[in-house]
């Protein structure tokens, strides 16, 4: 069977750690797909320009799209997805494409995120994220991963 796995948490809640985890399990048939890599330089170095969060966010969902046509086996969708409407469009493709889709959500305490998280959000866009994380929509198989 192929699989969609989309990831949602708070920066900083492991989400890239789990699925990096899940691909190292069947590597050769399993990608990630995150708009984090929209940011990475060739040397590796993380640069984040707001301004251009949709474009990152289109060009991973193309990539995504791109996979469902190779008909890769297993596609692990690595963003926050705190609100439904960011990730529905993932589990839409995916049901078109035959996959079933399987949301992974990583449960981690705001002070662990806060604490560990890479990429340099501020605490204020953090505690807003945290708070305005919305339910999976009920018809996804949702999965509970203790981040901590």
């Amino acid at each position: 069977m192929h699989k969609v796995m989309i990831m949602r948490g708070l920066p900083g809640s492991g989400k890239s750690h789990a699925a990096k985890f899940i691909k190292s399990l069947n590597p050769d048939h399993t990608i990630i797909c995150s708009a984090d890599d929209y940011w990475l330089d060739e040397e590796g170095n993380y640069n984040f320009n707001p301004k251009l969060l949709p474009v990152a966010h289109a060009s991973c969902l193309k990539s995504f799209l791109e996979e469902l046509q190779k008909d890769t086996k297993t596609i692990i969708v690595d963003n926050t997805n705190i609100k439904c409407h960011e990730y529905t469009p993932y589990a839409a493709l995916a049901i078109v494409f035959g996959y079933e889709v399987e949301v992974l959500k990583v449960n981690t305490s705001f002070e662990t995120c806060a604490g560990r998280q890479t990429h340099g959000v501020p605490l204020v866009t953090l505690r807003r994220m945290e708070q305005t994380f919305e339910k999976t929509i009920p018809y996804h198989k949702e999965r509970v991963i203790e981040g901590e």
